[in-house]
């Protein structure tokens, strides 16, 4: 376990942090998150996480009453105190105290958590073999607003996962009521055809993801066009390549959904074009830094 989380601007040990039990993010999940990834103590594209937990938090009129430039400090300054370079970071914010209001009340004490933690060891591999999915029996409704923020009530995430992990994969793939792929439980997902990259957009019940942005700005440098559309599950099935985006597993291969092989059922060049090209922006934006 850490040594250190921040805690409402303060470090604490987490055995000694303190939530208050009426906090409306324990009552009912009424809060926000971002999981972000450190490199060498560089946290990656952290400015558009946070840009997308403010556009979240004003949609849900909650506050986030500290600064980027002082949560920046706080990520930079929690690696150093847990000596740690390469990790998970996870920032939550909460409404704080309930005082009885089940609508959405303006708080004077929200709850803003920080905590850092290493990466997992299996990272490495899954990002040079790939990961299986299972289709899940969760369906995510088009226009479900709460999939497109990363709340803090996950329970139809956790519950595909779980089946997922009974059926030994890596994650859940999520369909719409209309059986269109969506994403997973983690992860935005493309499919490669040629030299286009095809995505599910943001009309469906999928997370606005940043890695998924930022390949978006990666691929005309790959000689790469991203488009954005629906596909049905077979679909899938025909793709050449499949991959996987999001913070901290960044561009995973997909090489087997729900018993059925891709591709050539290993990693191909597209992936492993946009995993090079992915690696060299952060090394390069941690020579800036």
């Amino acid at each position: 376990m850490p040594d250190l989380c921040w805690l409402n601007g303060e470090f604490t040990p987490p055995a000694s942090a303190r939530v208050h039990p009426l906090d409306r993010g324990l009552l009912f999940g009424d809060g926000l998150f971002e999981t972000l990834r450190a490199d060498s103590g560089q946290v990656f594209l952290a400015e558009a996480h946070l840009a997308r937990l403010r556009h979240s938090a004003e949609l849900f009129k909650l506050d986030l009453p500290f600064s980027d430039a002082r949560i920046l400090t706080a990520f930079r300054d929690l690696l150093a105190a847990n000596s740690l370079t390469d990790a998970r970071l996870r920032l939550l914010l909460s409404r704080g105290l309930h005082t009885g209001n089940l609508g959405l009340p303006s708080s004077a004490s929200p709850t803003v958590l920080i905590t850092a933690e290493p990466l997992a060891q299996n990272l490495a591999e899954i990002q040079a073999h790939g990961v299986k999915l299972a289709l899940s029996s969760v369906v995510m409704p088009r226009g479900f607003l709460l999939a497109r923020h990363k709340t803090l009530n996950r329970l139809p995430y956790l519950l595909a996962r779980e089946q997922a992990q009974a059926a030994g994969a890596f994650d859940a793939l999520l369909l719409d009521e209309q059986g269109l792929v969506a994403e997973t439980t983690v992860a935005n997902i493309f499919l490669v055809q040629g030299r286009n990259l095809i995505t599910p957009p943001l009309e469906a019940p999928i997370l606005p993801g940043v890695t998924r942005a930022f390949i978006f700005k990666l691929a005309p440098g790959e000689s790469l066009t991203v488009k954005e559309k629906d596909f049905p599950l077979h679909t899938l099935f025909e793709a050449e390549e499949v991959f996987l985006t999001n913070s901290i597993i960044e561009v995973t291969p997909v090489t087997e959904v729900e018993g059925r092989k891709i591709g050539q059922c290993r990693p191909g060049p597209v992936t492993r074009r946009l995993q090079a090209a992915y690696q060299a922006s952060v090394r390069s934006r941690g020579r800036r830094a």
